[in-house]
């Protein structure tokens, strides 16, 4: 990601680098908090000798409306194009790097 990153800023648009490569990172937050809301509420369910506080569980689930609520003002205002690129370059690397461990 950093070398796709590093050619995007040799490439000479700069706003649309910040925009793609913050579309990765925010999706990567609002992931782990709606993971650990999920995580808390499973917790709670399943698991009586561990206790995660249902403020912090529901603290994260609204850090992640919030982060999503960004996101798509942030996809408006810059362009739904970027928007879709950020979302898909993270993927498309990742689908790289399966493929590459699968070969082995």
């Amino acid at each position: 990601m950093l070398l796709l990153s590093l050619s995007g800023l040799a490439w000479g648009n700069v706003n649309q680098m910040v925009m793609v490569t913050g579309v990765g990172w925010l999706t990567a937050f609002i992931v782990l908090h709606g993971g650990l809301w999920f995580a808390g509420l499973w917790f709670q369910r399943e698991c009586s000798g561990f206790q995660i506080n249902r403020g912090l569980s529901w603290l994260a689930l609204a850090m992640a409306r919030l982060e999503l609520f960004v996101l798509i003002v942030g996809g408006w205002a810059w362009g739904w194009l970027q928007l879709a690129i950020g979302l898909f370059l993270p993927l498309v690397v990742i689908g790289i790097m399966v493929l590459y461990a699968f070969e082995k």
